[in-house]
């Protein structure tokens, strides 16, 4: 049955603005959220009912007012929470410095409870920066983040288990965002503490290091991840599959997908690494590379009175035309076709490697939708920054 506007009436009793603002709602969906993820049962393993409900009403109080603590003991007896919950500012001070000496064991109980056998997590970090001229927070250090901007930040470690969403386990450290220093270091500690796990990590180039995987392989944790393409695996491996995909390799018929898979090592560590020519990548990125390149070519013009400066900075694409002893004009600076191709290459290809035997299309599916969608939403909605060129799209391989 369908209703008419004019059907609907005005509600006899009107709801106050005070009365909305002094609602115990987002305590009470806090309370809910908390027992249904399990996020209540690990507090109670560590802290004590009090401590308890200052936790979920300071997460109450931050997604109703936006602000951290500033005004919380009036927000509480407004709603006479303050008998429950520590709620002055002098006991939230003591309650600051008491809880962090317990992060450790929250998350060591809270890693246990979300892990399960089988499990394909993700791992990545991702940098919080500021123009901020100020910092006082000792969690914020002057730092160079993915755009080598050097600007106060914090860093997050997460990993991630992509079914629900939720980190299993996470870390917190300040200035750079050093991926592959933080993963070589951490890897271990930040997995459940379980014996013998049963869990595979899903992680991009950013964490690729030789120690880093060799404590995987060695750890037996599985793990699948993208290679760069500045690496000598992948340009070997474009060199032997470029021209024959299409012709012996698979197609993947739901991805538009062609692959190829090697048994090879990477960094001293047996894998099999399956190649991929993507249509509709390789048409965005031959864009984009074409668009860098006209780009390039405009900016060369600056330096036509220093042939050699021109070459030192656009030689990886450029090059000069013959032109005697005449002065150098914007004519004599043209595209080198060799060069373009071969930067054409890695266009058409990306490459995944993994220590676990599976076909082309599982592993594409892992990285591709557990990893790079999976992040794409945890970083939007869950710590609600923006995107940047590390995530593109959630059609991309993850860049």
């Amino acid at each position: 049955m369908y209703l008419s506007i004019k059907e609907v009436k005005t509600p006899k009793v009107k709801v106050t603005q005070l009365a909305i603002h002094h609602t115990p709602a987002y305590y009470m969906v806090a309370k809910v959220l908390a027992a249904n993820v399990g996020l209540l049962k690990a507090l109670e393993e560590v802290f004590d009912e009090k401590s308890i409900n200052t936790i979920l009403a300071l997460s109450a109080f931050y997604h109703q007012e936006k602000n951290a603590v500033r005004q919380f003991e009036q927000w509480c007896k407004e709603r006479n929470y303050e008998t429950n919950c520590l709620s002055s500012s002098q006991d939230i001070s003591k309650f600051f410095k008491e809880i962090s000496t317990k992060v450790e064991d929250f998350k060591e109980v809270w890693s246990k409870n979300r892990y399960y056998d089988g499990m394909s997590a993700i791992f990545d970090i991702t940098s919080h920066s500021s123009y901020a001229e100020t910092y006082k927070n000792e969690l914020v250090k002057r730092g160079y983040n993915r755009d080598r901007n050097d600007l106060p930040q914090m860093n997050f470690a997460l990993i991630i288990d992509p079914e629900t969403k939720i980190p299993v386990n996470f870390d917190l450290f300040n200035g750079n965002c050093n991926d592959i220093s933080h993963f070589s270091r951490n890897t271990m500690r930040l997995l459940p503490n379980v014996k013998d796990p049963d869990i595979e990590l899903v992680f991009d180039n950013g964490c690729c290091s030789k120690k880093a995987l060799q404590t995987l392989s060695y750890e037996n944790v599985k793990f699948t991840t993208v290679i760069s393409e500045e690496s000598t695996l992948y340009k070997e491996l474009v060199e032997k599959s470029y021209g024959n995909i299409l012709f012996d390799g698979k197609l993947t018929y739901d991805e538009d997908v062609f692959s190829k898979r090697y048994d090879t090592d990477y960094l001293g560590v047996p894998v099999n690494a399956h190649v991929y020519l993507d249509y509709k990548l390789l048409h965005e990125k031959r864009k984009a590379l074409r668009n860098k390149t006209d780009a390039l070519k405009e900016e060369a013009i600056k330096y036509l009175g220093n042939p050699k400066k021109l070459l030192s900075r656009y030689g990886s694409v450029l090059e000069i035309k013959p032109h005697g002893d005449t002065a150098l004009t914007a004519s004599d600076i043209c595209v080198d076709e060799d060069k373009y191709r071969e930067l054409q290459k890695k266009c058409d290809f990306f490459t995944v490697i993994t220590n676990t035997p599976r076909d082309s299309l599982s592993v594409l599916n892992i990285y591709r939708r557990n990893y790079v969608e999976t992040m794409m939403h945890i970083i939007k909605n869950v710590l609600g920054f923006k995107t940047y060129r590390t995530h593109t799209s959630e059609a991309s391989i993850g860049k």
